[in-house]
């Protein structure tokens, strides 16, 4: 397996509607996610909180490393198909809100910069592992 790029991530988190959190109603009240609070819960702790392809803990939880480097501007001049993130960069991209984190924070399109060889007890990762082909 692999870190997502951040394109991945947000499109797992997003679905093909755009939208704002990974909910379905697309509102920012209380989905059963874990935020403002002082510790994990369980993964899946909270299936309502799904994104269209069901991914769970897309937000809150943890936020999650992805595999581009972090730049504050990489959205206005990242090409529109397949971005992969700068070439190079102090930091590297964490998506999706922690426990810690506010509602804004859990919008999908959040995103911040963190130290890669450090530790965090709020950043987790999630893999990707690639389907076989039929």
């Amino acid at each position: 397996g692999r870190l997502p790029s951040e394109a991945e991530w947000e499109k797992a988190a997003r679905g093909t509607d755009q939208r704002d959190f990974p909910w379905p109603n697309n509102e920012p009240g209380d989905h059963g996610i874990n935020i403002n609070t002082a510790t994990t819960v369980d993964v899946g702790t909270f299936p309502e909180s799904a994104s269209p392809f069901g991914a769970l803990d897309m937000a809150g939880n943890v936020e999650e490393w992805v595999a581009d480097w972090y730049s504050p501007t990489y959205y206005a001049e990242s090409p529109a198909a397949n971005p992969t993130g700068p070439a190079s960069g102090i930091f590297r991209v964490v998506r999706g809100g922690s426990f810690r984190s506010n509602q804004v924070a859990t919008r999908t399109t959040k995103r911040d910069g963190a130290i890669p060889n450090s530790t965090y007890e709020s950043v987790g990762f999630r893999v990707v592992i690639p389907v076989a082909a039929e």
